[in-house]
């Protein structure tokens, strides 16, 4: 496989804090990567650099395009078409239905309703909202909100995707369901996607690799099973120590 995402060197500083040091990964087309440590250890941080959304040092190359050098225009295309991320509050708005909150990057594009609509339906029907097509997003539950989140990422037709604590905050059965509508996603459209979670049971189900983050650094990369059997570092045998997976669970 090809590497559509090539990270080199990052670093990122707010002030005297170091949220991300010397960072360095590759992601493969169609990959599932996930980022996983503690809060404050830097995982939304690389997301966001990814999106080119605060300063930092070192190299980002997506889809072959160096994203340091981007301008405004192509900078606005590249968070439109080449990546989009998914958050875990859903970033919805309440007073548009299902189908209009999918369509709103397509319209934003000058797509007319029903361009955008015609491009929407088959990822509705995708992730299963078809016959909540029209209802109001007050009247969804946490997990169908999350699924018209996933929706409008696809409809925008990025080739990647960016989930920061997407599934965090659903209840454990609707997550689990969501785990494996995004493998199935992954699989049917070959979307190369990259997973911010605390979760090593989420770890577990998704990942093709996992990277493990310790105050800004990498401190283990990976199988999961490789980090499971083999913990590089204390910080990573505690992490493990403290999940809830248990021997069975891994692969």
């Amino acid at each position: 496989m090809n590497n559509i995402i090539n990270v080199n060197n990052l670093s990122v500083n707010f002030g005297e804090f170091e949220a991300v040091n010397g960072v360095s990964f590759t992601v493969d087309k169609g990959q599932m990567l996930v980022i996983i440590g503690l809060s404050g250890s830097g995982k939304s941080t690389i997301l966001r650099s990814l999106l080119r959304l605060n300063n930092y040092t070192g190299d980002i190359y997506v889809n072959d395009k160096y994203v340091n050098n981007l301008n405004k225009s192509e900078l606005i295309y590249y968070r439109s078409h080449d990546v989009s991320m998914i958050f875990q509050n859903f970033a919805l708005l309440p007073h548009l239905n299902v189908i209009d909150n999918v369509i709103l990057g397509l319209s934003i594009r000058k797509y007319t309703k029903k361009e955008a609509y015609e491009v929407a339906a088959p990822y509705i029907e995708l992730v299963g909202l078809d016959q909540w097509k029209y209802n109001r997003i007050s009247q969804l539950s946490g997990g169908m909100k999350q699924r018209v989140g996933l929706c409008r990422a696809l409809a925008n037709k990025s080739s990647i995707l960016l989930l920061d604590e997407a599934l965090s905050s659903l209840d454990p059965i609707t997550r689990y369901e969501l785990q494996h509508e995004l493998l199935k996603i992954r699989d049917k459209l070959g979307i190369t996607m990259i997973v911010v979670t605390h979760d090593m049971i989420e770890a577990s189900t998704l990942a093709d690799n996992v990277i493990v983050l310790n105050k800004g650094e990498i401190v283990q990369e990976g199988s999961f099973s490789d980090i499971w059997n083999n913990p590089a570092t204390e910080y990573v045998l505690n992490f493990i120590r403290s999940s809830r997976v248990t021997d069975r669970e891994v692969m």
